[in-house]
């Protein structure tokens, strides 16, 4: 732990992001991505989870801006007109996209801050430059996650769906308070209304693709190669990636370090931010690298 952070105010970060944060459309051979980076100082790629979007980063990008040029994009078919074909996509191609839109930005050096199944695309990419990348953190982390086969079929009708977001289900806002919920109750409102916004305006078909994606997933032969420090981050209540889908990370890397943290669940950069921004910061000034 560094030093205590100051609670960070929805409004105040929208604000900031609306103020400072340049917005881009990059244009890639699959899809146009939707791109934005803010703050100066080295590089930090933001990786988003499932059926999120990057503005899931808002709250601790606020303060990370302060020593930090974070970089935030939307994977493929979070929007509906961003042309992405998923059908065509295979999990290789999302860590492929990740490095031309950092080539685009002309980012040389690059530090990873990775959540749930963007810590997929990570360690990918991790593994495949080593040089570019020399350290990540990832929250919520795991390298194999299979599906029962309920959750798989599911999934498989999920990707038949054309323009309905995931918001418009019934029971959306019940289901991801049963998962998701957990930490909320101590937060200003409005990071409650964010999680759902994010979440919700992303298409059922691309959560069921990047869910399929997930099933057939099998990063373990890669982790022994990955020799860059990694601080991994688990919420010691988080109900969707528990210890056991944790653990092959903790025993695969080299060199990975393994907090689990108390009162957290799934997603702390809307929860406790403050606390992850303090981590990332640790972290990153103990292995000198910011």
């Amino acid at each position: 732990m560094t030093q205590a952070i100051p609670i960070i105010r929805f409004k105040q970060a929208k604000a900031g992001f609306e103020a400072h944060a340049q917005l881009k459309r990059i244009s890639l051979a699959r899809y146009h991505a939707r791109v934005w980076t803010w703050g100066n100082g080295p590089d930090l790629f933001l990786i988003h989870g499932l059926a999120d979007h990057s503005d899931s980063f808002l709250l601790i990008a606020s303060e990370l801006s302060k020593h930090f040029r974070c970089i935030g994009y939307d994977l493929p078919g979070g929007h509906l007109d961003d042309g992405a074909n998923l059908w065509r996509y295979q999990h290789g191609d999302l860590a492929t996209d990740a490095l031309h839109i950092l080539d685009a930005l002309g980012s040389k050096e690059t530090f990873l801050l990775a959540g749930s199944f963007g810590t997929t695309i990570a360690q990918r990419l991790l593994h495949e430059q080593p040089k570019r990348f020399p350290a990540a953190i990832l929250q919520g982390g795991f390298a194999q996650r299979p599906l029962g086969w309920k959750k798989y079929l599911m999934a498989c009708g999920g990707r038949f769906w054309k323009n309905q977001p995931v918001g418009q289900f019934r029971n959306y806002a019940k289901t991801l308070h049963a998962l998701y919920g957990i930490g909320f109750a101590g937060r200003e409102t409005e990071a409650w209304d964010w999680f759902l916004h994010c979440v919700g305006t992303t298409p059922l078909r691309t959560m069921a693709h990047q869910a399929i994606m997930i099933a057939h997933l099998d990063l373990r032969p890669l982790l022994p190669k990955i020799a860059q420090p990694v601080l991994l981050l688990c919420g010691e209540k988080d109900q969707v990636i528990d210890a056991k889908a944790s653990s092959p990370l903790v025993l695969g890397l080299q060199r990975a370090s393994h907090i689990v943290v108390p009162d957290w669940g799934h997603v702390p950069a809307y929860t406790h931010p403050e606390e992850m921004v303090d981590r990332v910061l640790g972290f990153l000034h103990a292995n000198g690298l910011s």
